[in-house]
């Protein structure tokens, strides 16, 4: 089946269970996404580029303003709840917490709110240094700002510790239960990583790699994945371990824009795999451990700035500029 509609944002929909939710300028529609039918439309005011977010099985999280949040059921469009949030601009990031949610501002805010008793456990405002990461595991919260890196208590929101993590730090990632900072270096063409110990922040490694730091970066196993532009081309570079030796490099197609692609890790057969899509209209499956191509193909259709795919069944449902 084929969709289309004017007015839609197809490059922020979400698949929740079997409803494939779309938001629009006039609000947000639910299609059934075995057959692409309509099942409902509500109608009201979205916040241009905030926060669509799955909670629960069949919930979903959706922004109106930077002070209002709605709680509707993704299969039937009913409003479950409306949430009052402390001013936080665009919120960027949810994640699930023991009854409720965490939520985190493109700005640096970050907030818990409770869902079953639509109460504010915590905020911070975040500062006015640039745009935030953040990187959640359980018991663990970072927020990257400017230099600063700063760990919070999930529930609490209490400051455990911050560190100067260097400049131009661009994201941050747990992996095998550290931080690691990714930011640009003295020059364009030049991308930093730099790991921290979870407990007290304390630098444990740091290299430097050739070429464009162009996200993202995935924790996967052993193996942090990062993709690095260098001349136009961008480039998986796989490092492994806790001391982050260089495993492997794969090239893939040359784009005419510095877009960031998109990584889906995937298990098929017992063997974990990523799909990898790229704004040259690459869609390309790698062996996760080895880097090995086991497909490439063409998806012309999906154009410019694709998400991570959603997967249904035997297949996945690819999200860009067009709906496949």
């Amino acid at each position: 089946w084929s969709w289309s509609e004017p007015g839609v944002h197809p490059r922020r929909a979400k698949l929740i269970g079997d409803t494939l939710l779309v938001p629009s300028r006039g609000g947000l529609i639910g299609l059934d996404v075995e057959r692409g039918e309509e099942r409902w439309r509500w109608r009201g005011e979205v916040m241009r580029r905030g926060l669509l977010h799955p909670h629960g099985e069949d919930r979903a999280l959706l922004q109106l303003s930077g002070v209002e949040m709605l709680e509707l059921n993704a299969r039937t469009g009913e409003v479950l709840a409306r949430h009052d949030l402390p001013r936080m601009h665009r919120i960027t990031q949810a994640r699930p917490l023991a009854g409720g949610v965490l939520l985190f501002g493109e700005r640096g805010s970050a907030a818990a709110l409770d869902l079953e008793r639509g109460e504010l456990r915590w905020h911070h405002a975040g500062g006015a240094q640039g745009p935030a990461s953040y990187a959640c595991a359980p018991g663990v919260l970072l927020r990257l700002q400017g230099r600063r890196m700063m760990r919070l208590d999930p529930d609490t929101g209490e400051v455990l510790w911050q560190v100067d993590a260097g400049s131009h730090g661009r994201a941050v990632c747990l992996h095998l239960g550290r931080a690691v900072v990714i930011g640009g270096g003295a020059q364009r063409a030049q991308t930093n990583v730099r790991s921290f110990l979870i407990e007290d922040g304390s630098l444990r490694h740091e290299l430097s790699l050739d070429g464009y730091y162009l996200s993202p970066v995935r924790s996967l196993g052993e193996d942090l994945w990062l993709v690095i532009e260098r001349g136009r081309r961008p480039v998986i570079e796989v490092l492994r371990g806790e001391e982050l030796y260089p495993a492997w490099i794969r090239p893939l197609r040359e784009q005419h824009r510095a877009l960031t692609p998109s990584l889906t890790p995937l298990e098929r057969d017992g063997a974990q795999q990523v799909l990898v899509q790229t704004a040259a209209s690459q869609l390309v499956m790698l062996d996760a451990r080895e880097g090995r191509p086991i497909w490439d193909v063409d998806a012309a259709p999906l154009m410019r700035a694709p998400q991570p795919a959603a997967p249904i069944r035997d297949a996945v449902l690819c999200l860009g500029e067009a709906l496949e």
